[in-house]
């Protein structure tokens, strides 16, 4: 599916509101990578690290004026209905996590007054702010990462970055390569909130690889765990790894001599050694390699790869000023 295509269903789900941005041009539906919604404060498009404001008339501004666009208490009470598709009970458990799921790989991040029932945070009520995360796919973005460490993929491969630095894209197309384009590894792809291979429901799904299993839904511990039981994988690509017993999960597929295929939150080698999770995880037998990315205006880009023996001797395998692949971002010619 084409990014404007994209972008279209992804504003869709905001109903009434969606029309607010029929007039957009085309460029910026292709480019824009978030929206955010807040009540009374300027409607925000965001791309590669850049912000700017919509209009009435749909043109985008650098800064907000009387032609803003301005939603209101009762736009964004609307707004939230719709992206729950006026069932907020039946996404309660999402909503908790501050976070809604959407068809096509788009995700919704909600703010607004916490609501706790027995001493536990059952929803969330008021609705401030939302922030529409639109997916994107870029086929192929992997590729010379994927030939840079082809032979030791199998050994395990952390990707590391800020939030919006490119994980998840990377993550799907390196799918699509392992379970297919000649490889046919056996691939299982642990898409736990519907984002790594739902931008390709209903339309490509050989797009992931011929040989690649997509388990939606699964909590990463549980699905790495049928994984291993039931489809005897050689790769199991997972997201956003942040848990003990998904650290546990990962480290027995490893065992099972499966290369393990992960994301994390980190912005670079020293915030990475300053989170306990981050230092299990390399300390484990089920990551080889780190892969950390850039954030920003350079989304996609590889800053350095570190192997697991060199990583605490302040040696990496790979930076970008190496000139291994000058300055570009590994399998594409710009950035994501």
């Amino acid at each position: 599916m084409k990014d404007e295509l994209l972008f279209d269903q992804a504003v869709s789900f905001l109903g009434y509101a969606g029309a607010w941005f029929r007039l957009l041009t085309p460029e910026w539906k292709e480019k824009t990578e978030e929206i955010r919604l807040r009540t009374g404060k300027p409607v925000a498009l965001r791309s590669r690290g850049k912000t700017v404001f919509l209009q009435k008339d749909g043109r985008c501004v650098p800064t907000p004026d009387d032609g803003t666009r301005y939603p209101n208490h009762r736009d964004m009470q609307s707004i939230f209905r719709s992206l729950c598709f006026d069932s907020v009970y039946a996404h309660e458990k999402e909503i908790e996590n501050g976070f809604l799921s959407l068809p096509g790989g788009h995700r919704a991040g909600i703010c607004g007054t916490a609501v706790y029932h027995d001493g536990h945070m059952s929803g969330v009520r008021d609705i401030v702010s939302v922030n529409l995360r639109i997916a994107h796919a870029y086929p192929g973005c992997a590729g010379l990462l994927f030939s840079f460490l082809r032979e030791e993929l199998s050994q395990g491969l952390l990707l590391a970055g800020p939030p919006g630095s490119g994980k998840t894209t990377l993550l799907r197309d390196l799918a699509g390569i392992l379970a297919g384009k000649g490889q046919y590894h056996q691939v299982a792809l642990l898409d736990e909130r519907g984002e790594l291979a739902a931008v390709h429901a209903g339309e490509s799904g050989l797009f992931l690889g011929e040989c690649c299993d997509i388990l939606t839904g699964y909590p990463k511990a549980e699905g790495i765990e049928t994984a291993i039981r039931v489809l005897a994988p050689e790769y199991i690509i997972c997201d956003e790894i942040g848990r003990e017993e998904e650290m546990r999960a990962i480290q027995k597929g490893s065992h099972a001599g499966i290369g393990m295929i992960g994301s994390v939150h980190a912005s670079g080698r020293e915030d990475f050694l300053k989170r306990p999770l981050c230092l299990q995880l390399l300390q484990t037998d089920a990551f080889h390699s780190v892969a950390f990315l850039a954030g920003g205006q350079a989304r996609g880009k590889i800053q350095q790869i570190c192997r697991k023996e060199e990583f605490f001797e302040n040696r990496r395998l790979y930076s970008d000023s190496d000139h291994f692949l000058g300055n570009r971002v590994l399998g594409v010619s710009s950035t994501l």
